[in-house]
């Protein structure tokens, strides 16, 4: 990363920390790479995405974000992952897969993301590794 880099906001704060994610986090790299003319509308576009389904799936522990995390990734694994796979990877897709695809592994990844940070839920640094 670049010394423009600013630094992780406070998780209390989750509208800026998951956009600071989304924009410097190392672990969404791949995900915003197409994006990189547009951060900023990167990190707003999903962070709506992101703040809808917290409010509408009252995501407001870390049970509640590990378990719809979980049901995110049993669903991406059942319906998407091998059609991702069968052609390399995201960058291989068509659009729209890569879109819809991108879509459910960034909110699996900040719902993780936030509850470890946020809610101190045990998930282990070989998981999600410290944010700096």
């Amino acid at each position: 990363m670049t010394s423009e880099r600013p630094a992780v906001p406070s998780h209390d704060d989750v509208e800026a920390f998951v956009k600071w994610m989304l924009k410097y986090g190392r672990d969404f790299a791949q995900f915003r790479e197409p994006f990189l003319g547009n951060l900023d509308g990167f990190a707003e576009t999903n962070w709506k995405v992101l703040k809808q389904e917290i409010t509408e799936h009252s995501l407001f522990t870390a049970d509640a974000l590990m378990m719809r995390g979980g049901e995110l990734a049993q669903e991406y694994a059942n319906d998407l992952q091998k059609f991702v796979d069968r052609r390399g990877g995201l960058t291989g897709c068509p659009i729209q897969l890569r879109i819809v695809a991108t879509h459910i592994l960034i909110r699996i990844a900040v719902m993780i993301r936030l509850a470890k940070f946020k809610y101190g839920a045990p998930i282990s640094d070989e998981i999600v590794g410290p944010l700096q």
